[in-house]
């Protein structure tokens, strides 16, 4: 009884943890100063890496580590998995940070190329991948479950209980920790073919600068020149 209480109290705890790194402004503050330090790209890269290592990590040990059966140690296990949830969410708190910071440089970018800023175009882009993505998200959850092979089950009143199969459980936890895993792995890849950084970056806020500093000279005797 006392364990349990424990484990329950750990729970407690762990999800206070994660709802203040979700509402708090300090992850915002700090993440802040790392980008100013390193960058917008190292800091998510790291933050993705970070997150396919905490996924993994969370998949090795396990969802009850305290007892051979989650329910042989609920309080505990319960704990557990909302310690390791919590880490495996810290990168989401700073990848929110940066992913402004990011899109900037890609707008940035366009009119360093085009001369035209086209943050309409860009936006517009990334919002038709975003509903892809969903429409594709409810159709894939069907291919997984059917691949790991659960039904879901009823009782002779008709009321779902759970699926107890251990083959069916192994692949439930695969795809709640391996995939998220991969997934995250795949971005930081993904972000360290991300040229707006570094030199190159601060080549082009300088030329853009200059060019934008010449425009306002031009329309400033624009003006002039129309006044007179």
């Amino acid at each position: 009884m006392k364990r349990s209480i424990l484990g329950f109290v750990l729970a407690l705890i762990s999800m206070m943890l994660m709802s203040s790194c979700q509402k708090g402004d300090d992850y915002q503050l700090l993440t802040g100063k790392w980008m100013n330090k390193y960058g917008a790209k190292k800091v998510v890269t790291t933050a993705c890496l970070f997150g396919g290592v905490a996924y993994m990590t969370m998949y090795l040990i396990g969802y009850h580590p305290f007892s051979p059966e989650f329910g042989d140690k609920p309080g505990f296990n319960l704990g557990y998995m909302a310690l390791a949830l919590m880490i495996c969410g810290l990168p989401n708190c700073v990848i929110r940070v940066c992913m402004p910071s990011l899109n900037g440089d890609i707008f940035d970018y366009s009119e360093w190329k085009t001369g035209m800023r086209n943050e309409g175009l860009v936006n517009t882009v990334s919002g038709y991948f975003t509903k892809l993505g969903n429409s594709l998200y409810g159709w894939l959850s069907n291919m997984v479950l059917a691949w790991i092979g659960y039904t879901s089950l009823n009782d002779a009143f008709g009321n779902p209980i759970p699926n107890t199969d251990p083959a069916v459980q192994k692949g439930l936890w695969f795809v709640f920790a391996v995939v998220p895993a991969i997934a995250r792995f795949l971005s930081g890849v993904a972000f360290l073919f991300f040229s707006i950084d570094g030199k190159k970056k601060q080549q082009m806020l300088a030329e853009l600068e200059l060019r934008r500093a010449a425009t306002v000279d031009v329309e400033n005797s624009d003006k002039e020149n129309t006044g007179q």
